[in-house]
């Protein structure tokens, strides 16, 4: 596409700001908006999270610093809660937020009536996926809708076009199994619930498909049933679209959000760095190993953008960060393993050992080593051929620490 054409309205980078030093590491590195929650009414209540008392600090910091602050209180609210929620959502505009993210149609009416002017993004977990769905958030008053994740390219330009609102797309982190989010694992099974921001994020446990008739009521198996698949199997690989911006570009997206309170400041670091490049036309296969050594779940998936490739949308074999491949495992003599790589290792250097993609172990590099064989302390059943992914770059660290 011809950026030329598009100066002035390429899409900004909304940054996870899970605690002040995720807030901070996101406008070191050019975020022009960070969304961060307080200590109630947010879907990541696991978050240190931000307070009424020092949120004003902050805004104020982001704004010296040309960005903007969302503030999510992106979860279901119950009757009690109701006036509270509306409140705390008024106070936090007063203190210099830019917006609120409301996920509650309830709560999006109190603030409003509160607040007739209030600034509002409809929360990814409202599940818009539609121009309708847009168009009749449009008449309530929001400003915004951040789409769910399920919405495929073919409709965002629809949907912006005929609503006429800004479009936030999600471009990075985490997938959810369930629609938009909107997930009751948690809540049926322990009472905790990920609509109220406390997932337990059951999707990334290990299961076993059976095929056949169910048992009975206690769990029991019934005499036809067989085992057909053990793994991951409600684990989604992480969302990438560093290489797809263009046409996200093109469909009209105001604002790439990247996914990701829960992770540490690098994370939130090198994926605005790297989303940086990507809006400039300038993203490469190294940046994109970059990403994967702060976090990287299942290689990585395009996730609902074009027709799902179910081979990479879920990940079975691994649930967690699966890092960068960096070499094999060619000797293993008690505690310590040799790996061949073209790297070289740092002091500090975290690695899984995967065997098949299964993790089978772990080791650190104990001192800087170039690259060819270098020597890891290891635990874990490893053997000679196994792989060791790189999860922890202590030279990526470094960097990301210092604005380099």
């Amino acid at each position: 596409m011809d950026r030329a054409a598009c100066k002035g309205k390429l899409p900004e980078i909304a940054a996870p700001a899970g605690n002040a030093e995720c807030l901070t590491a996101a406008l070191k590195y050019g975020a022009d908006a960070v969304y961060l929650g307080l200590d109630r009414f947010n879907a990541r209540m696991k978050a240190d999270n931000f307070t009424l008392d020092n949120l004003k600090h902050w805004t104020g910091y982001a704004h010296q610093r040309g960005a903007k602050v969302y503030v999510a209180f992106n979860t279901l609210i119950k009757q009690v809660e109701l006036f509270d929620a509306a409140e705390n959502a008024v106070k936090a505009l007063a203190s210099g937020a830019d917006a609120v993210i409301l996920q509650d149609l309830g709560l999006f009416a109190a603030v409003k009536k509160l607040k007739p002017d209030a600034v509002i993004h409809a929360s990814t977990q409202m599940g818009v996926h539609n121009a309708e769905g847009a168009l009749y958030l449009k008449d309530l008053g929001a400003s915004r809708v951040i789409l769910s994740r399920e919405v495929p390219l073919s409709d965002i330009a629809a949907i912006k076009n005929r609503s006429g609102l800004e479009v936030e797309v999600f471009v990075q982190g985490a997938l959810c199994v369930s629609f938009s989010g909107n997930c009751y694992f948690s809540s049926a099974v322990s009472g905790y619930s990920g609509n109220r921001g406390m997932c337990m994020q059951l999707c990334r446990k290990k299961y076993t498909a059976v095929i056949g008739r169910g048992g009975d009521e206690n769990g029991a198996k019934g005499g036809n049933e067989r085992e057909a698949d053990t793994g991951y199997l409600l684990s989604p690989s992480d969302l990438c679209l560093a290489r797809n911006v263009n046409d996200l570009i093109a469909a009209g997206v105001d604002s790439f959000k990247i996914e990701g309170r829960m992770r540490r400041p690098e994370y939130v670091a090198e994926a605005v760095r790297v989303y940086k490049k990507a809006i400039n036309g300038s993203v490469s296969g190294s940046d994109i190993d970059c990403l994967k050594s702060v976090y990287n779940r299942g290689d990585y998936s395009t996730g609902y953008l074009y027709p799902i490739n179910g081979k990479d949308f879920i990940h079975t074999k691994l649930q967690g960060h699966k890092g960068l491949f960096c070499g094999g495992v060619t000797s293993v003599s008690g505690g310590v393993i040799t790996i061949e790589t073209r790297r070289g290792v740092h002091a500090g250097d975290a690695f899984k050992i995967l065997r098949d993609g299964c993790e089978v172990g772990s080791a650190v590099a104990d001192r800087e080593q170039k690259a060819g064989k270098c020597v890891l302390s290891a635990k874990g059943k490893i053997k000679p051929g196994d792989t060791a992914h790189i999860t922890t770059d202590m030279q990526q660290m470094k960097r990301l620490k210092h604005g380099g």
